[in-house]
């Protein structure tokens, strides 16, 4: 609305109060006129008794009677009174508003009334509030239409900044934040609009950031700083990594504080550093044992054939060991970059476990585990890599032993359907942690659990073996109670069956 249209209205209100204060003076004499009238009336009326009655009680009558009626008349022209009046005093004030605007006040948020005045001042402030709207839409309107960058330049960079995953904050002189993207509300479990205005300090406890954002601010540094900052909340450990410097601009602003969720880089480096020192564990031993079995064979003086038989043995053994570890490794590297390809053979599920069954017997004989092997009479052959189903499912059982104390139990259970064919590999073992059970299945992992620290173990098997079954279309899942067992289950899709294997 113009300022000329606010002025015709201001001076419309105040036309109607004066109308209205004319016509209330005007009410106010008639009602005065007329109460006397009924005065009047009555004490004519009285006189024709008057002859009945004594003066004396007939004038204190009389007085009664005008004293009532001017009572009456008083009271309800007070009562008229501040009915008009309350009516009045909103469009008063109005009015006074309008006043303001003409004579050039600019800030209609500034003429707000109190809006207990009544109606007329709740739809005021209305009014006035939607008036700022408008402005302020018109003046972001010309700021985009004056940025040399075109319309929406800036909200364009507030979703570029909104899309990043390292939060940025930028902070003030005074140690306040001005500005947050959406990750770092995330990152510092926040929300995002509770962030702009609030102190720094409360915000990151770590103390070498806040020192080298204080540095930067008072200019007594002009270099980055980086820190980093371990947190443990209900959702877990987490590692940040918080990189300040400063921004050389004309307004307040002094820093910009980076912020990086960087846990799972360090758990990655954790899990390669016990690698490597798994690895190298896992290759000197059978090294070992062989260069032992080779001087032994060597320095037989007797040349004793069945001395000579056993370090053989021996030697083969360590070097299928170690052809096994190579596998993984170079497994784990094809798996890495893609490249981890299947061949299409028959797979006879029954051969194959039945050959793992006689492999595993003497390791559970010698360690007194009841192994037991369920089999169906039949299951279907279907297509896929022989050899990688094979290294999956000695992964599984190999695992089941390893972590199964003497006198336990392992089960091996195939089944099979219409639409897959499944083995559960089920053990009496130490069991796994539930909330370490979905990160068996990572590269170089193993479960933080003392009794694990003693068996060797690279952390690769049961990656190999979830990437063998997905490729295969299939899956390993897996269900665990700590100190009472674990179960494995290895799914493949039976709709490319291709004979049945007894």
């Amino acid at each position: 609305m113009s300022a000329r249209r606010w002025v015709e209205s201001g001076r419309r209100l105040q036309s109607s109060q004066s109308l209205i204060a004319a016509v209330w003076l005007v009410v106010a004499v008639v009602i005065t006129l007329s109460l006397f009238g009924l005065a009047w009336w009555l004490e004519q009326a009285n006189s024709s008794s008057a002859a009945a009655q004594p003066a004396e009680a007939h004038a204190q009558t009389h007085r009664y009677a005008v004293g009532a009626v001017l009572v009456v008349s008083m009271v309800t022209m007070l009562i008229a009174y501040r009915v008009l009046r309350k009516r009045l005093r909103a469009i008063g004030v109005v009015g006074e508003c309008l006043r303001e605007i003409e004579s050039g006040e600019t800030d209609i948020t500034a003429l707000r009334v109190d809006g207990g005045l009544g109606v007329e001042a709740a739809v005021w402030n209305r009014i006035a509030d939607q008036t700022e709207q408008l402005r302020r839409a018109a003046v972001i309107k010309n700021c985009d239409t004056a940025d040399p960058r075109g319309p929406g330049a800036a909200r364009d960079l507030d979703l570029a900044c909104d899309a990043l995953s390292q939060g940025m904050l930028l902070v003030t002189r005074q140690m306040t934040v001005e500005y947050a993207n959406g990750a770092a509300a995330a990152l510092l479990q926040r929300q995002r609009q509770a962030l702009i205005g609030h102190q720094v300090d409360a915000l990151i406890e770590h103390e070498p950031i806040r020192t080298a954002l204080q540095d930067i601010i008072a200019g007594r540094t002009t270099r980055r700083s980086i820190a980093e900052e371990q947190r443990t909340d209900e959702r877990g450990r987490s590692v940040l990594r918080y990189i300040a410097r400063p921004v050389r601009n004309m307004d307040d602003s002094a820093a910009m504080l980076i912020i990086e969720d960087i846990t799972q880089q360090r758990e990655a480096e954790l899990a390669r550093h016990s690698f490597v020192a798994n690895a190298t564990h896992e290759l000197r031993t059978p090294l070992t044992n062989i260069r032992a079995y080779v001087e032994t064979a060597i320095d037989e003086p007797n040349r004793d054939e069945r001395v000579i038989s056993e370090c053989l043995n021996v030697i083969n053994s360590e070097v299928l060991r170690l052809d096994r570890l190579v596998d993984d490794l170079l497994s784990v590297s094809e798996v890495e970059s893609g490249g981890l390809a299947l061949r299409h053979d028959d797979i006879d599920l029954a051969t194959i476990l039945r050959k793992l069954e006689c492999d595993f017997r003497a390791q559970a004989d010698e360690r007194q585990i009841v192994m037991e092997f369920s089999l169906p009479a039949k299951l279907p052959v279907i297509q896929g890599d022989r050899d990688k189903v094979n290294t999956a499912l000695n992964n599984l059982i190999g695992n089941a032993l390893k972590y199964t104390p003497q006198q336990g139990a392992v089960r091996v259970v195939a089944t099979a359907d219409d639409n897959q064919v499944r083995v559960d590999v089920i053990d009496t073992g130490i069991g796994i942690n539930p909330e370490e059970l979905d990160k068996v299945f990572e590269k170089f992992y193993r479960a933080a659990d003392e009794r694990i620290e003693q068996i060797t173990g690279t952390g690769l098997g049961l990656t190999l073996s979830r990437e063998v079954a997905r490729l295969h279309g299939g899956d390993i899942t897996a269900t665990s109670q700590l100190n009472q067992g674990s179960t494995f289950t290895l799914t493949l899709p039976a709709t490319a069956a291709v004979g049945v294997g007894e």
